[in-house]
């Protein structure tokens, strides 16, 4: 088993009202920092239906993001 661990999460922002957005974000070892792997490019009605999308786009994503970082 593997020592190596990465915080991965799929956020739902709605920067106009009533339009969402979702993004896969790994945080980076202090509270407030991360990167933003994936987004959204268009926006989704309802905050459910952003959360469903980006959650099948983590899914989709899951071996690479999974997969062990170079050695160096």
């Amino acid at each position: 088993m593997s020592d190596y661990f990465r915080s991965v999460s799929v956020r739902i922002t709605e920067p106009v009202r009533g339009r969402f957005y979702w993004a896969i974000i790994e945080n980076l070892g202090v509270a407030s920092m991360f990167n933003e792997l994936a987004a959204a490019i268009d926006p989704y009605d309802t905050w459910e239906e952003a959360r469903q999308a980006g959650v099948a786009e983590l899914k989709r994503r899951e071996p690479q993001l999974w997969a062990m970082p170079p050695e160096g």
